[in-house]
């Protein structure tokens, strides 16, 4: 097995290892769950066995104990930090986006060489709502 292939190998065992930990869904609004119908989901690719892993680990201001594969957020305007790693490299970009009632969402983002790059698509109809693709 040659190095670059070695390397590639020990970068997705390593990304496995990190997710692994990570995943499942998170309230970040205060107050009993609400139906669906009445809150937005943002989803992220953790808990995918995937090079590249996108998160969020703070809204409006506040922290989350760990990233997770699904957040339910209130309807409104929230503020959302995005972390990003690609291998080695790691990045985070700060966004707002306007969550809708009863839509999901998916949180995108690359970290390449003319930059990083996170944004949100709607994720029923991919419409760009937040942030900028490539």
């Amino acid at each position: 097995m040659n190095h670059a292939r070695k390397m590639r190998c020990a970068l997705v065992l390593t990304s496995a290892l990190f997710v692994s930990g990570c995943g499942g869904m998170v309230q970040t609004y205060e107050g009993p769950k609400r139906p669906a119908r009445e809150v937005a989901v943002l989803k992220t690719n953790v808990g995918q066995l995937t090079f590249d892993t996108v998160w969020v680990d703070v809204v409006d201001d506040n922290k989350l104990i760990r990233a997770y594969s699904e957040l339910e957020i209130s309807p409104g305007r929230h503020s959302l930090r995005v972390q990003l790693t690609s291998g080695f490299l790691k990045a985070s970009r700060i966004m707002a986006f306007e969550a809708r009632a009863g839509h999901a969402y998916r949180v995108k983002g690359v970290i390449g060489v003319k930059g990083t790059l996170a944004w949100i698509e709607d994720d029923l109809s991919g419409e760009l709502v937040a942030g900028e693709a490539p």
